[in-house]
């Protein structure tokens, strides 16, 4: 008897880590793509980690959110500097983007123990909350209290990037 206990117990033990490693190893999906992206940051590896981020994107819609977040005033020159910014936009978009791929690749690519850094390890895909969204993009938020979320899409080559952050996830678009 006990010995038939200890087989179902063997059995359902092996059961589980079948599961587990199945859903760790399913290629194409977001979370196999936060996986290598975390391993990416964790080696130090910037050109594979930057595969997964797609900065042109994201600086895209940080600079729109920006812009759209002010809308329009009724200050004359709150108005001018929207204008001005939404003119200046197309120039100065490509500088602000390679300048943030630079310090992104450097931060990954540096030895230094940053603070981040002892958060990526801590942390597991398994604590992100993935939903694939009807337009086919990924809505990706950390389980429990977090003011953050962002976006992923599936590219050509059937993996994930992060296209968009949402520094407040409430505002969900």
């Amino acid at each position: 008897m006990k010995i038939e206990f200890l087989k179902r117990i063997v059995l359902s033990i092996l059961a589980v880590i079948v599961l587990i490693g199945g859903g760790c190893a399913t290629t194409g999906t977001p979370r196999e793509s936060l996986s290598q992206l975390r391993s990416a940051l964790l080696n130090h590896d910037a050109e594979t980690a930057l595969r997964y981020i797609d900065v042109d994107s994201i600086t895209d819609h940080l600079v729109d959110d920006i812009l759209n977040g002010y809308g329009t005033s009724d200050e004359a020159l709150t108005s001018l500097g929207i204008g001005v910014g939404r003119n200046l936009q197309p120039l100065l978009l490509p500088l602000v983007t390679e300048a943030i791929r630079k310090q992104l690749r450097k931060a990954i690519s540096s030895t230094e123990d940053n603070p981040y850094f002892g958060s990526i390890r801590k942390a597991h895909i398994f604590y992100l909350n993935v939903t694939v969204e009807e337009d086919g993009r990924a809505f990706v938020e950390p389980k429990g209290k977090s003011d953050f979320a962002f976006r992923m899409a599936k590219t050509g080559e059937g993996y994930w990037k992060i296209v968009q952050l949402i520094p407040n996830k409430n505002e969900k678009k």
